[in-house]
C-alpha cells in the first residue's frame, strides 16, 4: 500500500511503487545503498531508515528522512512494512549552508593578508583574522556596519577614493595607505558580479633594498 501523498509526490503509479519498485525515485548517488539497505532490512525484519534524495513528479529531488518498520502478528511474523517519509530538504540544505560558511571562514582565515569585503553600500561583509589582528578589532564590531563608521580615519583617504573608482572600474588598484594608525599597502579588487569589493591589506615593508 502507498498513500496519496507519496503517488502524488512522485507522480508515480501505486502499483510501480511498490516492492523494491519506489527505488526508482530515489536519487542514483544513494539507490543502490538504499537498495542493499532495504534487502538486509527485508531479510532480517530490521528497522530501515537513513536519509536520501527523492524524485518529485517535477524531476527535482527533495531530502527525505526515512524510517520503515515491520508490523508483525501474533507469532512475531512479518505482516507487512509500513514506512514514513519526512521531508528534510530545508534542513539539509541550511546545514550546508552552515557548513560551507565554516569552510570559506576557515579559508578566508588562511590567506596571510588582512582581507576586507565590503558589499555595494560598503558594509563589512567579510573581516578575516588577519585582518582583526593588524587592526587590533573584533571582526564582531566590524561586520554588518558601514567601512567608514568602522575606521572613520578613511573617508577622506587613498583607499575611499579607490573603492569609488573601483565600483566603475575594472583594474586591480595598489597603494599605500594608513589604517588603525598603521601604515599597509593595500590591493583593491573592484566590484564583482555579486557586488562585493575585496580589500586585501599587509604591513607596508619597511626593509630598505640590500646593497650590492
Amino acid at each position: 500500500y502507498v498513500n496519496r501523498r507519496w503517488v502524488e509526490y512522485t507522480g508515480a503509479a501505486e502499483l510501480e511503487l511498490l516492492g523494491y519498485g519506489w527505488l526508482e525515485q530515489v536519487h542514483s548517488d544513494e539507490r543502490e545503498r538504499v537498495r542493499e539497505a532495504w534487502r538486509v532490512a527485508v531479510r532480517t525484519g530490521q528497522d530501515f531508515h537513513g536519509e536520501l534524495r527523492i524524485r518529485s513528479t517535477t524531476g527535482a529531488y527533495r531530502w527525505f528522512r526515512t524510517r520503515v518498520v515491520a508490523i508483525r502478528d501474533e507469532q512475531r511474523e512479518i505482516l507487512k512494512w509500513y514506512g514514513t517519509h519526512t521531508d528534510v530538504d530545508d534542513l539539509k540544505c541550511a546545514e550546508e549552508a552552515r557548513r560551507v560558511d565554516k569552510s570559506l571562514a576557515r579559508l578566508l582565515d588562511d590567506i596571510a593578508q588582512g582581507l576586507i569585503i565590503v558589499n555595494a553600500e560598503l558594509i563589512v561583509d567579510t573581516f578575516n583574522g588577519i585582518a582583526a589582528h593588524l587592526c587590533q578589532r573584533d571582526a564582531r564590531e566590524v561586520t554588518g556596519k558601514h567601512l567608514f563608521e568602522v575606521f572613520p580615519e578613511l573617508r577622506d583617504s587613498a583607499l575611499s577614493r579607490s573603492l569609488s573608482e573601483g565600483t566603475r572600474g575594472s583594474n586591480v588598484m595598489t597603494f599605500d595607505g594608513e589604517l588603525s594608525r598603521s601604515q599597509f599597502t593595500f590591493r583593491v579588487y573592484p566590484d564583482t558580479p555579486v557586488g562585493c569589493t575585496s580589500i586585501l591589506f599587509q604591513p607596508t615593508s619597511t626593509t630598505s633594498p640590500s646593497n650590492s
